[in-house]
């Protein structure tokens, strides 16, 4: 679909096949069904998503403002190589990982209300502070900071910085799960309280 601006309501099925959606703007507001989807936004106004759901093995996202697809019927497998000008917020009911690096201008925000979160490309790069949950365990890397606005998770929980990894005071009880934290770009600054089976901490300077 390549249009000015995009609306898909309705039911999308497209399940063993592919989906790409070519606008200024992209609105979702019903069910889209496909082993894989291309949401590419043009214009300031980004993607949006209403009442509906994905339901989505490899999700790639190109966006000139933000991307909210935060519905909790989502079922997102994957993230290809996606790049979000604006902020960003995610939501799926399945475990989602990637296979191409994601970056971010804005904020950034992942519910995985299903499984695991685990973005662990190279080159993952989030301008903004970063928010995960997921009732498994959790992995992010990025190549330079990481900001860090909120970490809640069911399992383990790493987080590797290629630049600063700034906790902002938060606090995190994983219980008998580990957690191992890296700022291998500089100091590795821990005001708040941090409590797991094994916590692994580590800093350039």
């Amino acid at each position: 679909v390549t249009d000015g601006q995009a609306s898909v309501g309705g039911t999308v099925n497209a399940a063993g096949g592919d989906v790409s959606i070519n606008a200024a703007t992209i609105s979702l507001t019903g069910t889209l069904v496909a082993d894989s989807a291309q949401l590419e936004a043009s214009g300031p106004g980004g993607i949006t998503q209403g009442p509906g759901a994905l339901t989505v093995g490899n999700l790639s996202l190109s966006s000139q403002g933000g991307a909210t697809l935060a519905s909790s019927g989502n079922a997102i497998n994957s993230l290809g190589a996606s790049t979000v000008a604006g902020n960003l917020a995610l939501a799926s009911s399945t475990s989602l990982s990637q296979t191409g690096e994601l970056i971010v201008g804005g904020t950034a925000n992942f519910n995985v209300s299903g499984g695991d979160l685990v973005l662990t490309h190279a080159k993952n790069d989030f301008t903004g502070a970063v928010s995960v949950s997921a009732t498994g365990k959790v992995a992010v890397n990025a190549v330079g900071d990481l900001d860090m606005a909120a970490a809640s998770t069911g399992g383990s929980l790493s987080l590797v910085s290629g630049g600063v990894l700034n906790l902002n005071n938060l606090d995190i009880s994983l219980g008998n799960h580990d957690m191992s934290l890296a700022s291998n770009g500089g100091a590795l600054a821990v005001t708040g309280a941090l409590s797991g089976a094994n916590v692994s901490l580590t800093g350039r300077d």
